[in-house]
């Protein structure tokens, strides 16, 4: 049983989805600090966590993440959450992003 209040979407509707202002759309990935010894997902009061993301599209106002960046977030942000085709995906203000993932190999000196 799934206890996340998230909407499930169409493809249509995912589609369709357009970020406004400041807003993105990110594909959720699930951490492995989200699920318990047993293998079941933690409830959220039982965890305190951060969690990374895709950015699949973004609105006109944002400045500092891309398409296809992979971004840190905070538990406690206060977006929209929603499924599609087994996938969790959220609706972030760009303030909510605590860090970009650098795609790039960090090279010791």
């Amino acid at each position: 049983m799934n206890t996340d209040k998230a909407i499930s979407i169409n493809e249509e509707q995912l589609r369709r989805l357009i970020p406004l202002g400041t807003k993105i759309l990110v594909e959720w990935e699930l951490t492995p600090d989200e699920y318990g010894k047993s293998g079941l997902i933690r409830p959220d009061q039982f965890k305190y966590t951060h969690y990374t993301g895709i950015v699949v599209r973004s609105g006109l106002d944002v400045v500092e993440v891309y398409e296809g960046d992979r971004v840190f977030f905070d538990q406690f942000w206060g977006g929209e959450k929603f499924y599609f085709e087994n996938k969790r995906y959220a609706i972030l203000e760009e303030d909510d992003v605590l860090a970009r993932i650098d795609k790039r190999e960090v090279v010791k000196t």
